[in-house]
């Protein structure tokens, strides 16, 4: 949105097949604050403006990196863990704790891995919206969270250089060089990954029943190899519109052996798989008048992969083998306009328009203790529709009052090509959220938010899959085609105390929600297995406390958070009466060139209908130093220096599981950024690239 008027925002985007299961997290923050804080006022906005930090009346949290010593030496997603109320790792970002949050680079949805490879220091600003407006869709009920990229005329560059070892040696090594250039109406973007992996998981199971007690030890080694190509170009046709043309292709060669064995019995699986992903689309934007920020917007992305695997089962004497290919296209339309009104006035509208057909040809085994593998030939199609409207307004110079509302359709229909069967899923409702943001006092940063949010979550799209993963000897998941959605109501309110300190109070009501149930299996006593169902209803209230200050040569942003969480099923109920999460992350900066980080993250043992997860924690230390004016940089981190095995359990009617991770968790890693740069400032905006649904594996 424009900082001169108001405007329209007609959206047709696309939505939720990548949706995650229950959506939520991502975090907020605030990076160094100043001695002394001053405000202003624009025409749309009144902002708390400190050296690196400014609140919008509208809620949302800029974070200036220009010049912020906190982006020196670290990625993207490793600089986010220093923003007031944000948590960011290799799975995910939240906001407030919030599951459900979305990442921006520009105006395109990017990856966490994508994070991973850019530096921080090529970052101009982050923007943080813990809670996102009607355009994003379910998807960002957590918030969204956009990263704007240095202005550069000419080239601006790095090339990244990760390194992880652990006691057994070599884990990953990665490589990815990052290219902006702009020469007058020309803009092209070039994003470049690749990777090598070795990954090691160790589980120790317990299985006991009314008359039996098991023992199965599990060892995966894991090997991949990646290349990854993002590739983006735009042509200004004027100031006032502009074509952009993206595309990207991705290789994978994936490894994987898995052995696990009981007192009297063995399971050995090979597998080898080879995906190649692709993607292609473009953007036109026209803008409506000489001074308007008013315009018409086209985007269309087509995302695909095709993948030939392979599995090599032995069970005990019994030896077979087992093919199978996939091929998924994903069509995304999205027109929009936006118009502008005066007197601080928006108005927002469009439809979200998704379109899926997911191919899958599977041959089975011929092993009778694995009988679940069996021939399975099934297509997936699906689609979308999301007509939205947003309207918001300025009320004086500290009020900001924002209203939406959403219509989700969706269809999704599963087909057995073998058998004949076809299963529709049809799904419908209305989803209204309301937002007030009240500046109490604009010179400290004070202010109150207040959130309402009736919303829905779908499952993430690989839980349809019918496929069974056996993760052992006695243990496999299979993925459930009759799954719904979730529905869920969120009020919130955020009181922000000063630019350092943030308080949060939340209440979610939620029905259907989605949980990995364990059964054991009708046919065999000493098998399991699990299956996304929905099942049942959750009410959760939790409190937050965020803090985000540079004291001398200390920098830290920490978060605690209390929960009360109850779920219930039919004949079971899990009740968290005070769950606790405690995250901090320190920086000292001994001087310019040199200093050291530490992080610390605990929680107590949490229970969810299906399972319960037992408390952990973790403790990182590292260092990181400015060589050659700045353009390299290195960051040394020993990774889980302290930590608590992951230990989970699972209990049914007349059965207990216990299960052990113990995976090595210890790992220095070493990363390199080196940066460079040609040419003078300008603006660079517009870049793109496709994305496609995540396939997420319903394995506990």
């Amino acid at each position: 949105m424009g900082c001169h008027n108001k405007k329209i925002l007609f959206i047709f985007a696309l939505f939720s097949f990548c949706s995650p299961v229950l959506g939520q997290t991502e975090k907020d923050s605030i990076a160094p604050v100043p001695d002394t804080i001053t405000w202003n006022k624009t025409l749309d906005e009144v902002t708390v403006v400190a050296k690196h930090v400014r609140m919008k009346r509208n809620g949302e949290i800029e974070v200036n990196l220009s010049n912020n010593p906190i982006a020196k030496t670290k990625t993207m997603l490793e600089m986010l863990n220093f923003v007031k109320g944000v948590k960011a790792d290799d799975s995910g970002v939240s906001i407030y704790g919030r599951e459900g949050t979305i990442i921006y680079i520009e105006n395109r949805r990017a990856s966490v891995k994508e994070l991973q490879a850019i530096p921080a220091s090529m970052i101009k600003k982050v923007i943080v919206s813990p809670h996102a407006a009607t355009r994003h869709g379910s998807q960002a009920s957590g918030g969204v969270i956009r990263v704007m990229l240095k202005d550069q005329v000419g080239l601006l560059g790095s090339v990244t250089e990760r390194l992880q070892m652990d006691k057994n040696g070599f884990v990953d090594n990665g490589l990815s060089p990052t290219i902006f250039f702009k020469q007058g109406r020309h803009a092209l973007f070039s994003s470049l990954t690749a990777g090598y992996g070795r990954y090691l998981v160790e589980r120790e199971q317990k299985s006991v029943s009314s008359d039996d007690v098991s023992l199965t030890s599990t060892r995966t080694k894991n090997k991949d190899f990646l290349i990854k190509e993002n590739l983006s170009y735009t042509y200004n046709f004027s100031e006032k519109n502009f074509l952009n043309i993206f595309t990207g292709i991705d290789f994978n060669h994936f490894r994987s052996r898995l052995n696990s064995h009981t007192e009297s019995s063995l399971l050995d699986i090979a597998s080898k798989s080879k995906p190649v992903g692709y993607n292609a689309g473009l953007q036109y934007r026209q803008y409506l008048g000489k001074k308007t920020d008013s315009y018409v917007n086209m985007k269309y992305t087509y995302s695909g992969n095709k993948s030939k695997n392979t599995k090599s089962y032995l069970s005990d004497d019994e030896r077979s083998d087992q093919t199978s290919e996939k091929h998924f296209n994903y069509h995304q339309l999205h027109p929009m306009v936006s118009l502008s009104f005066k007197h601080n006035q928006e108005l927002e509208a469009g439809v979200r328009l998704n379109f899926l057909n997911d191919n899958n040809d599977n041959q089975g085994v011929r092993i009778f203790s694995l009988d679940q593998l069996t021939d399975l030939k099934y297509r997936l199609k699906g689609i979308d529709f999301n007509p939205w409207i947003e309207y918001s307004k300025t009320l004086g110079e500290n009020l900001y009052l924002r209203l939406g509302l959403i219509y989700y359709r969706g269809r999704l229909k599963y087909e057995d090509r073998l058998k004949g069967n076809v299963y529709r899923t049809r799904q419908n409702g209305l989803f209204p959220n309301v937002l007030l943001q009240w500046m109490i006092n604009q010179k400290t940063g004070r202010g109150l938010t207040v959130a309402y949010r009736h919303d829905y979550s779908m499952p993430n799209y690989g839980y349809y899959n019918p496929e069974p993963i056996y993760v052992s000897k006695n243990f496999y998941s299979i993925g459930n085609f009759s799954l719904k959605k979730a529905t869920f109501d969120t009020a919130e309110m955020n009181f922000h105390l000063n630019s350092n300190w943030t308080f949060t109070l939340r209440a979610e009501w939620w029905r259907n929600i989605i949980r990995i149930m364990t059964h054991q299996s009708e046919t065999d006593k000493n098998v399991y297995y699990t299956i996304p169902e929905n099942v049942g209803k959750r009410k959760k209230i939790a409190a937050s406390a965020h803090w985000n200050e540079k004291i001398g040569i200390w920098n830290t942003n920490t978060s605690l958070s209390l929960t009360t969480e109850e779920e219930k099923m039919p004949g079971r109920k899990a009740l968290n009466r005070c769950h606790i999460v405690f995250d901090t992350s320190n920086q000292f900066q001994i001087n310019k060139h040199i200093g050291l980080t530490a992080f610390f993250y605990a929680e107590t043992k949490k229970k969810q209908l299906g399972f319960t997860k037992h408390g952990t924690y973790s403790f990182d230390l590292g260092g990181y130093c400015n060589l050659l004016k700045g353009n390299l940089n290195i960051n040394l981190l020993l990774l889980n220096v302290l930590h608590k095995e992951e230990k989970v359990t699972m209990v049914g009617s007349n059965y207990d599981i216990f299960r052990t991770d113990m995976s090595p968790k210890t790992r220095a890693k070493l990363t390199a950024i080196w940066r460079f740069r040609a040419g003078k400032k300008v603006k660079m905006k517009n870049i793109n690239v496709g994305e496609s649904p995540e396939r997420t594996a319903p394995v506990l």
